[in-house]
């Protein structure tokens, strides 16, 4: 199955399109066959892999994607190769479409129009074993395409206290919605895969961290609908420690053909963490779609009953 994971937190600089850049990379590695989608229209996402020149404007992008689907939009998909061989595909955004957005050039009345699209061009999207969508940091149209069109969501964080404010307002004001219309439409809600926490230091100490995770595990209780479609553990064992060069890359993209290329090489410890990250993500899908298939079969067991 295609798993649809859409990135978001309503704070900007939680490092949504770092996460992003990083995990399509880790499960890449892993073998699975990824197709990353930059929604943002300040396309940092696009920076990791395409030099900024190319990003002023992008035809054939993630607009393109939204407006007319994958077969008759124009849409191209561009392959990512990095030096040891690993390969994803992205859909990129670009700086021209925040003006196209603004002037009203984009299906502004819709914010299920990319879950339309997907359904549409399924035939294209199962080829891949992963879909990850990076978001604006906040709750304009783009970000609710990729919220309604997701399977799972995940939510980067620093321990920066407004970062975290911003995945309470994810939770609190913005998930309801999303999984109270995809069940209405008997589409099955998105699941909260959980919180990455990034670029943080390596001074916190492990009980200030799981402080953190308990006072935000206990905010989402309180928003009963999101809380049953939150896997069990919040917090994500891997996590993205600060990197200056990482940190670095959307201010010097042009320097190199594939910015994140080089960064990954360098530090062997950020390239572990990111392929725990990855392991972790496949296996909370995994325990996730194996409780949905152990729940459909208690409901037919009642029904019968």
């Amino acid at each position: 199955m295609t798993s649809v994971i859409t990135v978001a937190n309503m704070k900007g600089g939680a490092g949504k399109s770092t996460v992003v850049a990083l995990l399509s990379y880790g499960l890449a590695e892993k073998g699975r066959k990824v197709l990353v989608i930059d929604l943002d229209p300040q396309s940092h996402l696009s920076s990791f892999f395409i030099p900024a020149e190319q990003l002023e404007k992008v035809e054939g992008g993630s607009l393109d994607l939204v407006k007319f689907g994958f077969e008759e939009g124009g849409v191209k998909i561009r392959e990512v190769s990095f030096s040891n061989g690993v390969k994803l595909d992205l859909v990129p955004s670009g700086l021209n479409y925040a003006l196209d957005l603004m002037i009203g050039q984009a299906p502004l009345s819709d914010p299920l129009m990319l879950y339309r699209q997907f359904e549409r061009n399924w035939g294209i999207l199962k080829i891949y074993d992963y879909v990850l969508i990076d978001t604006a940091p906040e709750p304009f149209l783009p970000t609710q395409w990729g919220l309604y069109a997701a399977d799972y969501i995940l939510a980067p964080t620093s321990l920066e206290e407004l970062s975290l404010l911003g995945i309470k307002m994810l939770v609190n004001k913005v998930l309801p919605s999303v999984i109270e219309i995809r069940e209405k439409m008997h589409k099955g809600a998105p699941w909260l895969l959980g919180v990455v926490l990034n670029n943080i230091s390596r001074r916190y100490k492990d009980d200030t961290i799981s402080k953190v995770e308990h006072a935000l595990s206990r905010f989402i209780k309180s928003v009963p609908s999101v809380s049953k479609h939150t896997y069990s553990r919040l917090f994500f064992e891997a996590k993205i420690h600060s990197n200056y060069y990482l940190s670095r890359l959307p201010h010097t993209p042009s320097k190199l053909r594939l910015p994140l290329d080089s960064v990954i090489k360098w530090y062997k410890d950020l390239e572990d963490s990111v392929m725990s990250l990855a392991g972790e993500v496949e296996s909370r899908i995994k325990a996730i779609e194996e409780q949905k298939i152990q729940d459909r079969l208690m409901s037919i067991r009642r029904g019968v009953l």
